[in-house]
């Protein structure tokens, strides 16, 4: 394997928020429209960014800007409506239960990156919310050939199938109620 670049500190400026939109009616199809599109390039770009890139540093909140989620909270949260789901993007496994008090779904997807292991996985399901998580650890990350950039490009499928597959092969999947 080439040895990988430890590059630092991918600036979230890099990447352009598209504007958050929700269909209320037929004609607001345009803009879910533009706002896919927007987002898949962004995916684009960030897959660019981390080609043969090793640290995770930066990627979480680069992935949540191009998927048009304001990061303020670790947990934030985008909804779907063509899809039915919301995605969440963060560096801690979910707690089910806090999708209860957000806009119902009839799926969610949790993608989680973390810098460092724990010796726990904290997920916590619930047996009214559907959630499927895909955990990432960055020590993971950093012994498999350019795996950020098959994440980012995961995503950018999402956007098309409203699925979400590991093609990493790395992730631990959570998964709520479970079975």
């Amino acid at each position: 394997m080439d040895e990988k670049k430890d590059k630092k500190n991918h600036s979230p400026e890099l990447i352009s928020r598209p504007e958050a939109t929700t269909a209320s009616q037929e004609n607001d199809a345009a803009k879910i429209q533009k706002r896919i599109e927007t987002c898949k390039a962004n995916l684009k770009k960030i897959a660019n960014i981390y080609d043969g890139v090793s640290s995770v540093e930066g990627f979480i909140t680069n992935l949540k800007l191009a998927m048009g989620i304001i990061p303020r909270n670790v947990s934030d949260y985008v909804h779907f409506d063509h899809y039915d789901v919301s995605l969440r993007i963060s560096n801690h496994n979910a707690n089910c239960s806090n999708y209860r008090t957000r806009q119902r779904n009839s799926r969610n997807i949790s993608i989680v990156v973390k810098s460092r292991r724990r010796t726990k996985n904290s997920f916590m399901p619930d047996p009214e919310v559907v959630l499927d998580e895909y955990v990432y650890m960055e020590k993971d990350l950093r012994n498999a050939d350019n795996p950020l950039p098959q994440i980012a490009k995961a995503l950018e499928n999402f956007l098309d199938t409203g699925y979400y597959v590991d093609t990493t092969g790395l992730a631990r999947h959570n998964h709520s109620p479970q079975e």
